[in-house]
């Protein structure tokens, strides 16, 4: 995976995106024409920061559960490409195919890791066109 890390901001509002660029050229729409949102919400306060320090471990637990799980519900057809972090929540962006049943993962996830707040929703994006304009605001020079 060819993975950018960067902050973008639109006014005051901050935040914290990790990015796989390697479909930059010709993405897959036909295979995975469908993109997946799981939205993580933090437990603690962040203060100042995207998440409280203390809870990091926890959230990179999270994370790691999230991408198996999209991995074994993915049938694969699940490619995980996008994370955007602002104050409080972590954003998961995957693009997948018919075959994949993404809607497991945040109720398999809930389990694993309960007292978090996790949610999904899903859409067609045959066109790729969100993953086109994470590419523009992305400094991939």
């Amino acid at each position: 995976m060819t993975w950018k890390f960067f902050e973008v901001r639109n006014g005051d509002k901050k935040a914290q995106v990790l990015l796989d660029h390697r479909f930059a050229g010709e993405p897959p729409k036909e295979a995975l024409p469908n993109i997946g949102w799981f939205g993580v919400w933090c437990r603690e306060s962040p203060g100042g920061a995207y998440w409280a320090p203390q809870e990091a471990p926890a959230l990179d637990a999270l994370e790691e559960d999230l991408i198996a799980l999209a991995e074994k519900h993915g049938n694969g057809w699940a490619v995980y490409l996008r994370r955007h972090a602002t104050p409080g929540l972590r954003e998961y962006y995957f693009y997948f195919g018919d075959g994949a049943e993404l809607g497991k993962v945040a109720v398999a996830l809930a389990t694993k890791h309960p007292g978090y707040r996790i949610e999904f929703d899903s859409k067609p994006d045959p066109k790729w066109t969100g993953y086109a304009s994470w590419l523009k605001e992305a400094p991939l020079g």
